[in-house]
């Protein structure tokens, strides 16, 4: 009788205990995150498919929980927000994020103008902000006049890459290179390119030097117009397109209309450095080679590895992602894995999950303070790219990039296109050091 009354007592305490597990279970929140995700107005082309991936990317995460043990017995939720591209519209959206919808995390918001119209409110919103989108974390680093103490970023900045597009022209082209065209237009993005380029190439005290000739261009202009500030581009022997894809598909097409430019080889952002970017006349025979930066490398020559091992298996986990949703059609499937804004989104999310999993290996719980602290204490490889310090009170994490070849392959077409990789990640410190 007394076995009989331990017993029951012992299955009385068990199956309490299963019950208050499975109550403790049912109550732990969701960690959501936030972003604002650019899907209409001027920025659209840039924004969708940034959008996507990342709302893929998510799904992803949650139909494959084996592969993020760190967030067993918590789901990841994302809330995004199109804001048009209108930095108001974007104010309003992210209070809706922090005050409204509690976000734990702002990850990979999408543009320049959200970023410098909500300094105050991303650096008191009290979560962390991870990556922003593309060139969109200069705020973060230049002498604005604040400093966030919250951010975890460091894709490259328009002014470091227009040092580094003038180091490259004048290092990786070869000492006969004399005469550099540079095309800038009056956008935000391309004069920040072009204030970068000149301070570093008046840093260059070498007796003899390439003499650059510069070229503003209105995208908007008529055709004729542009045609005749192009003339003199025969006398060159390397064009320089400091500006995004606006400028480049504009002047593009009419350098290779003119036999005498034809062929000149171009040198341009890495904004540039995606297929779906890459005008069509690229792929003609005689056409210009396209020359770009790359904050990202996942594989070198013939498909070899780089020195950062892991880029070739995040690029392929990348591409996994891709070929597993169903939200992008299947004929863009292979556009989408050469994309620099899915790309983009990738190394977002990616970077903040590493955060995640530091806390689990460190038992420590979720917050701002436990996560910076994680975030810093060591290097971090950052997902397609390459190493970094996340240094929060440091101006430049990542101010390296690759140099990149675009090569239309066998078939001239978007399916055959490529990106061949040229020289490896250089700073502007580095590649300035090589000249002699």
């Amino acid at each position: 009788m007394k076995k009989r009354k331990l017993l029951l007592l012992l299955l009385s305490l068990l199956l309490i205990g299963q019950l208050a597990c499975q109550k403790n279970n049912s109550t732990v929140k969701p960690l959501k995150i936030g972003a604002l995700l650019t899907t209409s107005g001027p920025y659209a082309g840039f924004g969708i498919p940034y959008a996507v991936f990342y709302r893929a990317y998510i799904d992803y995460i949650k139909a494959h929980p084996d592969k993020y043990p760190y967030l067993k017995g918590q789901e990841l939720q994302a809330v995004f927000y199109d804001d048009g591209g209108d930095s108001a519209l974007g104010t309003v959206l992210l209070n809706k994020l922090l005050s409204e919808d509690e976000v734990a995390a702002i990850v990979g918001v999408f543009g320049n103008w959200n970023i410098i119209a909500n300094q105050k409110l991303l650096e008191e919103s009290l979560v962390p902000v991870v990556c922003f989108a593309l060139a969109s974390s200069a705020p973060a680093y230049q002498e604005l006049g604040f400093g966030y103490k919250n951010v975890v970023t460091w894709q490259p900045l328009w002014e470091s890459e227009g040092a580094i597009l003038y180091l490259r022209a004048v290092t990786a082209f070869g000492d006969k290179i004399n005469k550099i065209s540079v095309i800038y237009t009056n956008n935000e993005e391309s004069q920040s390119l072009l204030k970068g380029l000149k301070t570093q190439a008046e840093q260059d005290v070498r007796s003899k030097k390439a003499e650059l000739v510069y070229i503003n261009i209105d995208p908007e202009d008529n055709t004729e117009e542009i045609k005749s500030r192009l003339t003199d581009l025969p006398n060159n022997q390397l064009i320089i397109i400091a500006a995004g894809q606006n400028l480049l598909t504009k002047v593009y097409p009419l350098i290779q209309e003119n036999p005498l430019s034809q062929g000149l080889p171009i040198l341009t952002t890495y904004a540039n450095m995606s297929v779906n970017v890459i005008p069509k006349e690229a792929y003609k025979e005689k056409a210009s080679p396209l020359y770009g930066g790359a904050w990202w490398v996942y594989a070198a020559n013939n498909n070899e590895k780089t020195e950062n091992s892991h880029n070739l298996l995040d690029y392929q986990d990348f591409c996994a992602i891709i070929d597993w949703t169903d939200s992008i059609n299947i004929q863009d499937k292979e556009t989408f894995k050469t994309d620099n804004n899915a790309i983009s989104a990738y190394i977002a999310i990616s970077t903040f999950l590493v955060g995640l999993e530091r806390l689990k290996e460190e038992n420590l719980e979720y917050n701002l303070e436990n996560y910076l602290l994680v975030m810093q204490e060591k290097q971090l490889a950052i997902a397609i790219s390459g190493n970094a310090n996340s240094n929060l009170n440091s101006k430049n994490n990542q101010m390296a990039l690759a140099l990149f070849a675009f090569e239309p392959g066998e078939e001239r077409n978007e399916k055959s296109a490529t990106f061949k990789m040229i020289e490896d990640f250089s700073t502007a410190a580095e590649l300035f050091a090589k000249l002699k």
